[in-house]
Formats: C-alpha cells, sequence, structure tokens
C-alpha cells in the first residue's frame, strides 16, 4: 500500500513539473530575449498579445511554438491552432427489461463527442518581426 502510495504522488509531481506551457515559463526557457524586450512589450507577451516589430522569440513566448510556418517572398507565417469539440449524431439500441419481465431493445442517442484542429492565428513576420497578425477563427 505505501508503495503504491509513493509511486502515485510520483506521478502526480511529475505532471506537475511537466506541466503546461505558458509564457511565464517560456520567458524563462527565453530569458535573454525575455530581458531585451520592453515593458510595453513584455506586459503584451505575457498576457498573449502580439504588437508590431515584436521579434519571433517574443512571438514564441506569448503562444508557444506554432502548429505550421510557411515561407516565400521574405515573409514568414506562422500559424496557431486551437482544438474545438464537435458531436456526430449516433444512435445505438440498449437492452432493456421490460416490467413483465421479457427483454427489449430501445434506441437511445449516443452523440460521438469530436475534436478538430482549427487554424486561430496568424502572425506575418518580415524580417523577423511581426508586421501583421490576425485572427482566423472568430
Amino acid at each position: 500500500m505505501k508503495r503504491c502510495a509513493i509511486h502515485c504522488m510520483i506521478v502526480v509531481v511529475l505532471a506537475f513539473v511537466t506541466g503546461c506551457s505558458t509564457p511565464e515559463t517560456r520567458s524563462k526557457e527565453k530569458q535573454a530575449a525575455f530581458d531585451h524586450m520592453s515593458a510595453k512589450q513584455k506586459a503584451a507577451v505575457l498576457d498573449g498579445k502580439v504588437e508590431p516589430g515584436m521579434s519571433k522569440d517574443a512571438v514564441y513566448i506569448a503562444f508557444g511554438p506554432p502548429d505550421r510556418v510557411s515561407k516565400g517572398g521574405g515573409v514568414e507565417r506562422w500559424i496557431f491552432t486551437k482544438p474545438e469539440f464537435y458531436d456526430i449524431p449516433h444512435w445505438r439500441t440498449r437492452c432493456v427489461q421490460r416490467a413483465d419481465g421479457r427483454m427489449t431493445t430501445i434506441p437511445e442517442y449516443d452523440p460521438l463527442q469530436m475534436k478538430r484542429y482549427v487554424d486561430d492565428l496568424e502572425v506575418t513576420f518580415r524580417n523577423g518581426r511581426v508586421t501583421d497578425w490576425k485572427n482566423l477563427n472568430k
């Protein structure tokens, strides 16, 4: 029993330590770039916002790694996605016992819950600096 408690505690600690990446944790990862930002940019980055002239490191700290990158014509675009959940209609039958003891089937609505990733934000860089951004999924 004691070994089980120790193993459970180790799993919880590891989950906590390796948890989600946040702007705060990414700012420590890119500490040198974060230290060179203006106070206004630091506040925007930690708040998860983009501003013109930001570096790639600043955008990385604000949003994490991009899900897709496209390059061409001196422009680089970073696309960030987000999960979207939706249901697919689905019916199934369930066996139940009637009051008289006989078995019967009844239809039951049981939608399949699905997840897909949709484009959420596009950030455009020219010469390594943000020139434009737009929300893609409003």
